[in-house]
């Protein structure tokens, strides 16, 4: 299974790119802080609004006209058609630029849209923050559900909601179980996810995707559920050693002829 195949750490280990130009880190977690611990640490969020807060995540993004300005004479000339500059309502930072018919999906629609599954207690808020500067912003909720890959291996699920404000992605809802508190984790989630789960174009049909995707929400829980049946099925199958080493050989490219020889010897050195 996808979800078997990478451990969870809650950790980061390059530049976390958690949002501070406010002066506070943007980002709450429940039970341990994120990066160099930073963010708000809480018990739990409950609501939307208290989660939007804990996050950082209050603002707004503005669409305003772009203009070309002539740094010779100090003018701004004409402005350029079809295209609008998404603007942070606190920082008046710049976040991207799009084209004119790019719908905003602002904060509090991603967390409203997220408490459809924490009303129903289908799932509580675990993690949200922004990065780079509001440009990507997300919200994870934990499914209240566990599952054992062994004795001492525990897996947690969650659901990932993730928004950029620059252009560069559409809005995503995945399953998970990589718990994200900073850039890396994020990508390693969305990595791991391949085309699992929602996607939806920042268009003006956004609210119509939007309905459709609430009600398929109840497909995000129940892919945890497959994914447990074939964990089981996963455990129940007992390996020679000769298959779990030709499992793991395949895992770590052992076996590939490409690469230096250092590049080889660390391979076979992983396996012991």
């Amino acid at each position: 299974s996808r979800f078997g195949v990478f451990f969870l750490f809650g950790r980061c280990f390059v530049a976390h790119e958690i949002d501070q130009t406010t002066g506070r880190a943007a980002v709450f977690v429940t039970g341990e802080p994120a990066w160099h611990r930073l963010g708000t640490v809480i018990e739990q969020a409950t609501t939307s609004a208290e989660a939007i807060g804990l996050a950082g995540l209050d603002w707004r993004v503005e669409q305003w006209p772009v203009r070309a300005f002539d740094p010779d004479n100090n003018t701004t000339e004409a402005g350029i058609p079809d295209t609008v500059a998404n603007v942070r309502t606190d920082t008046k930072a710049v976040l991207g630029v799009v084209g004119r018919r790019y719908r905003v999906f602002q904060n509090h629609e991603a967390f409203d849209f997220m408490d459809g599954l924490v009303g129903d207690k289908l799932a509580m808020y675990e993690t949200a923050g922004s990065l780079h500067g509001g440009k990507r912003v997300w919200m994870m909720a934990s499914i209240p559900k566990e599952y054992r890959a062994g004795p001492d291996d525990l897996i947690k699920p969650y659901v990932l909601l993730t928004n950029t404000h620059d252009g560069s992605q559409a809005l995503r809802m995945i399953p998970t179980t990589v718990r994200v508190v900073c850039q890396n984790t994020l990508n390693l989630a969305l990595r791991e996810s391949g085309v699992e789960g929602l996607t939806i174009s920042h268009h003006p049909r956004l609210e119509s995707r939007i309905a459709e995707a609430r009600a398929k929400l109840g497909i995000i829980a129940a892919r945890f559920d497959k994914f447990d049946d074939e964990l089981h099925a996963m455990l129940a199958k007992e390996l020679t050693v000769t298959e779990a080493g030709g499992y793991f050989r395949g895992m770590t490219g052992a076996d590939l002829p490409h690469g230096t020889d250092r590049q080889k010897k660390t391979r076979e050195k992983v396996l012991g």
